[in-house]
C-alpha cells in the first residue's frame, strides 16, 4: 500500500470517528435540553410527551385515523354515551387523544377506561439486546415514574372526569368489566402474542353488537411476513426486521391479529380496526 492511500484511510478513519463523536455530543446536549422541558412540565403543571422516559408512545401519523374512528362512530350514537377501553396507556397520550375526540364529537358525554399494569412486564435477561428505548421504558416502570407522569397528565389536562385508570394487569381487570359494555377497545399493552391474543378474546366479550375492535402496532399483516421466522420471536421480541419484506415489524402483534380474524384486517399505516357483528368481524373504511 502507498503512503498516500495509507495517509487517506487514516485521514478518513478520523473523519469518522470526529463525525460519530460530534453526533453523540449533539444527541446529549438534546436529551438535556429535552431533560429540561421535562422537569418543567411537572412543575408548571403542562403535560409532557417526550423522549425522557419514553413518555412518547402514540405515532403521530396514526392519531389522525383514531380521531376520525371516534368521529365517524359518535355520529351513530344520537347523543348516548360513547364507551372506550384502552389497554396499555403508558403516559396517556392517546387515553387523552381518546378523551378528546369524546369532548369534540360527542359533548364529553362518555368515558375512557384505562387498563395498564404501569410495572416491569419485559423480561430484559431472556433478549440478546434490548433495544434503547425498552431500557428506558422498564427502568421507569420500576420506579414508577411513568403512572405518575400518567396521572400528572391527565390532571394537568383536566380529563380526570373522563378518564378511569385501572392499574393491574389486563387478565386481572378485564374479567371484572361488564360484557358488550364498550363501543370501542383499543388494543396496545405488551406486543408478545400470548397477551395480545389473549385481550383480544378479552374484548370480543366486552364490546357492543356494531362495536370497534382496534389496535396499534400492525406494520405488517400474516400474509405479508415470513410466518416461521415470526413465530419462533412472537413471545421474545418486541419488533424484529422480516427478512422477507425487509420492515420491521411486532411479530407477536402480527400473529395474534391475524389469527384471532382469521385473515386480513383493515389497517391504516399500523393502526388497525374491525367491527363487531353477529356472524363476526367486517372490514372498516375510514376514508
Amino acid at each position: 500500500m502507498s503512503k498516500t492511500n495509507s495517509d487517506s484511510k487514516c485521514r478518513s478513519r478520523k473523519v469518522r470517528r470526529s463525525w460519530f463523536k460530534t453526533r453523540r455530543i449533539k444527541k446529549k446536549i438534546q436529551y438535556l435540553f429535552e431533560l429540561i422541558r421535562y422537569k418543567g412540565c411537572l412543575y408548571t403543571g403542562k403535560p409532557y410527551f417526550g423522549p425522557v422516559i419514553a413518555a412518547a408512545q402514540a405515532w403521530k401519523y396514526r392519531k389522525p385515523y383514531m380521531n376520525k374512528i371516534v368521529e365517524l362512530e359518535v355520529s351513530k350514537l344520537k347523543g348516548e354515551r360513547y364507551e372506550i377501553l384502552e389497554i396499555g396507556s403508558w403516559a396517556g397520550d392517546s387515553a387523552i387523544l381518546w378523551a378528546n375526540a369524546i369532548k369534540k364529537f360527542n359533548n364529553g358525554n362518555g368515558s375512557v377506561t384505562c387498563v395498564d399494569q404501569w410495572k416491569p412486564y419485559i423480561d430484559l435477561g431472556k433478549r440478546d439486546k434490548a433495544s434503547p428505548v425498552i431500557s428506558r421504558m422498564e427502568k421507569a416502570l420500576v420506579k414508577e415514574r411513568i403512572f405518575n407522569l400518567f396521572l400528572h397528565n391527565i390532571a394537568t389536562s383536566k380529563l380526570n372526569d373522563i378518564i378511569r385508570p385501572y392499574k393491574g394487569s389486563s387478565d386481572e381487570v378485564l374479567i371484572t368489566l361488564r360484557d358488550n359494555r364498550f363501543n370501542l377497545a383499543f388494543v396496545d399493552g405488551s406486543h408478545a402474542y400470548s397477551h395480545v391474543i389473549r385481550d383480544l378474546e378479552n374484548c370480543r366479550r366486552l364490546l357492543c353488537d356494531g362495536g370497534i375492535l382496534c389496535g396499534d402496532d400492525l406494520e405488517l399483516q400474516k400474509h405479508e411476513v415470513d410466518v416461521k421466522v415470526a413465530e419462533e420471536n412472537k413471545d421474545i421480541e418486541d419488533c424484529i426486521q422480516d427478512p422477507k419484506t425487509g420492515e420491521y415489524f411486532h411479530p407477536g402483534v402480527t400473529l395474534a391479529v391475524g389469527e384471532f380474524f382469521g385473515g386480513e384486517v383493515s389497517c391504516f399505516e399500523g393502526f388497525w380496526v374491525a367491527r363487531k357483528t353477529n356472524s363476526g368481524w367486517q372490514r372498516v373504511n375510514l376514508a
